[in-house]
Formats: C-alpha cells, sequence, structure tokens
C-alpha cells in the first residue's frame, strides 16, 4: 500500500515538472523585447524598457553590472 502512494505522488510531481517545463519552452518561444545595459557601481544609473525603469543608486551595486530586463508582453491564458 505504501508503495502505491509513493508511485502516486511520483506521477503527480513528474506531471507538475512537465507542465512547469511547457509553459517555460511556450513563454521563451512568445515574442519578447529585451534590453542590456552596464550599470556603473560609483555612478548608478537606470535601465528602462518600455514603461518600466529600474534604477540603482551610487553604492548599491558591489561592482559595475550588467543588468537585463526581458518583456514577455501579456500572456493570455485562454490561448491555452
Amino acid at each position: 500500500m505504501r508503495n502505491e502512494a509513493g508511485f502516486k505522488y511520483y506521477v503527480i510531481l513528474c506531471m507538475a515538472v512537465l507542465a512547469l517545463l511547457a509553459l517555460t519552452a511556450w513563454a521563451f518561444a512568445e515574442k519578447k523585447d529585451m534590453v542590456q545595459e552596464w550599470v556603473s557601481a560609483e555612478e548608478g544609473g537606470s535601465v528602462s524598457l518600455g514603461n518600466v525603469t529600474v534604477t540603482f543608486e551610487p553604492g548599491v551595486l558591489p561592482k559595475d553590472t550588467k543588468i537585463t530586463i526581458i518583456d514577455f508582453g501579456y500572456i493570455n491564458l485562454g490561448r491555452i
């Protein structure tokens, strides 16, 4: 009996992992906008894409850092 319950949980876990992988693959296959910019650790800076701006004050970052913003757009779950 214990072995059957363990197998059931294993199957549920596998299905959840497969669903997560399918959603991830679908999200990366969609058209997306991306921006990458270097932000100085000493001077700070900001990175913008569309109506989203990420601002870093001077001294927040430990070293000069490449910041990436990816916009996957509107996800219409009705298409699934």
